[in-house]
């Protein structure tokens, strides 16, 4: 693992659990490894937490459309050197 805090999901789960969608922390490399996953993924993704996190199933980056992926990946590494906040719609694949 990398040098990233560790994640209290007992506290996290508590707080996610009634948002809609998904919250995630993940590694800023092409296939974006969940190091935390809410349960909102199974609806977004197909995949359960479980599934995402340090890939253990299913890479986040390998949902993502290979359309979107070179656009994504520039998108967020812009927002991050500019330190401005990101939203990007893409097309997943989903997974089955």
């Amino acid at each position: 693992m990398g040098d990233e805090p560790p994640i209290q999901t007992d506290v996290s789960d508590a707080l996610l659990s009634n948002l809609p969608g998904m919250v995630y922390r993940c590694r800023n490399e092409p296939d974006w490894t969940m190091l935390y996953a809410s349960n909102g993924c199974l609806q977004l993704t197909e995949c359960t937490r479980e599934d995402l996190v340090d890939n253990q199933v299913v890479s986040y980056g390998s949902l993502i459309h290979p359309g979107d992926r070179k656009r994504v990946w520039e998108e967020v590494q812009k927002s991050l050197a500019t330190g401005r906040p990101y939203e990007l719609n893409v097309t997943e694949l989903g997974y089955s």
